[in-house]
C-alpha cells in the first residue's frame, strides 16, 4: 500500500491568527504543520503544546515550534504568512533558505503593502494573494481564543488557477471556510477599508466594534473615513462604491463585541500596525496629491498613543 504524501505547511508568524488557522491545519493528519513563534509564546508553545479556545471546545495540541524556519527538515509546499506588516522584511530574510520551486506562499497579512514586496522577493508564480477575517486573541503564551474564521484567496488576473483550487481543497481538508475570489484586488481593497476604519477608530477611543454604533458620531466619523478611502482606492483603478460601503458597515455592525488586533495591541503595550493601515492610505495619497484630513488626524493621534 502506497504511503500517503504529506502537505508540509509553515506557519510564518505564530500569534493569534496564525495559531488559529494553524490549529486546524494541524488537526487534519494529512498536514505536517511547523509554527515559528518568538519569546514566551514560543516557549509555552514548547513546553505545553497550543490551546485553542472556541465557543464550542476546547482542544490542546502538541505542535513542532521553532524561532527560524530553517530549523525544520522539509521544505513547506505552503506558507501562511500571518505576522505583522513591519515583520515582512525579516520574514523575506528568513525565508529566502525554505522556499522552492514546490512552494507557495499566502499572505494572510494586513495591508496592501505586503503582496508587491513578496512578489519582487520570490516571483508572482510563488505569491498568491489573499487575507483573512477572524476573531482571534491570545489569552496568555499559548493559549489562544478565536472564532471560526475565513480566508480569500484569488489571482490577479481573476482565474481559478490550478494553485488557487489546490489552497482552496488543503483548507476545506482541514475545516478553513476559504473562497476564491471572482475579483481579489477589490476584495483586498475592501478588507483594507475595513481595517482602516475600524481598526483604527477602536484602537483610538478604546473601545469594541459595537461600542461605535452606539454612538451617532462615530458611525459619521466611520463613514467620512469611508469617504476619503474610497478617493485614494479610485486613484489605484479601484471603485469601492456604495454597495462596498453598505457591506463594510453590515459586516462590522454584525461583527459584535469584538476587539480589533489594533485595539487588542494597544491595550497590550505592543507595537500597533497603523503604518499598514493608516500609513499606506497616506502615502498613496501623497503620490496622486489627494486630500485626507481626518486620516491624518488619526495618524497624528496614533504615533502620540505610541510615543507615550
Amino acid at each position: 500500500m502506497s504511503k500517503r504524501i504529506r502537505t508540509t505547511v509553515l506557519i510564518m508568524g505564530s500569534g493569534a491568527v496564525g495559531c488559529a488557522f494553524g490549529a486546524k491545519l494541524e488537526n487534519n493528519k494529512n498536514n505536517n504543520v511547523f509554527f515559528i513563534a518568538r519569546g514566551l509564546h514560543l516557549e509555552a508553545l514548547k513546553s505545553n503544546g497550543l490551546t485553542i479556545h472556541t465557543n464550542n471546545e476546547k482542544l490542546t495540541l502538541k505542535v513542532n515550534v521553532s524561532d527560524n524556519p530553517s530549523d525544520f527538515n522539509r521544505k513547506p509546499n505552503l506558507i501562511l504568512l500571518t505576522l505583522k506588516s513591519f515583520d515582512t522584511d525579516l520574514a523575506i530574510k528568513e525565508l529566502k533558505s525554505v522556499v522552492s520551486k514546490n512552494t507557495q506562499i499566502l499572505s494572510l497579512q494586513n495591508g496592501i503593502e505586503n503582496y508587491p514586496k513578496l512578489v519582487n522577493a520570490f516571483g508572482e508564480e510563488r505569491v498568491v494573494r489573499g487575507f483573512c477575517g477572524i476573531n482571534a486573541e491570545i489569552l496568555q503564551p499559548g493559549v489562544i481564543q478565536c472564532g471560526p474564521g475565513y480566508i480569500f484567496i484569488g489571482e490577479n488576473n481573476n482565474d481559478k488557477s490550478e494553485r488557487i483550487k489546490w489552497i482552496q481543497s488543503l483548507f476545506k481538508k482541514s475545516k478553513i471556510k476559504c473562497t476564491a475570489s471572482k475579483n481579489i484586488e477589490k476584495d483586498a481593497w475592501r478588507k483594507y477599508a475595513w481595517n482602516c476604519i475600524f481598526n483604527i477608530v477602536t484602537a483610538i477611543e478604546e473601545i469594541t466594534i459595537s461600542k461605535i454604533f452606539d454612538d451617532p458620531q462615530k458611525i459619521q466619523l466611520c463613514k467620512d473615513l469611508f469617504k476619503e478611502i474610497q478617493h485614494v482606492a479610485k486613484s489605484q483603478g479601484v471603485l469601492l462604491g456604495d454597495d462596498i460601503e453598505k457591506l463594510i458597515f453590515d459586516n462590522a455592525r454584525n461583527s459584535g463585541d469584538i476587539k480589533t488586533s489594533t485595539l487588542q495591541d494597544r491595550l497590550k503595550g505592543k507595537r500597533m500596525e497603523y503604518e499598514a493601515f493608516t500609513g499606506a492610505i497616506i502615502r498613496l495619497a501623497n503620490k496622486n496629491k489627494i486630500h485626507i484630513p481626518i486620516n491624518r488626524s488619526l495618524y497624528e493621534q496614533l504615533k502620540k498613543l505610541e510615543n507615550q
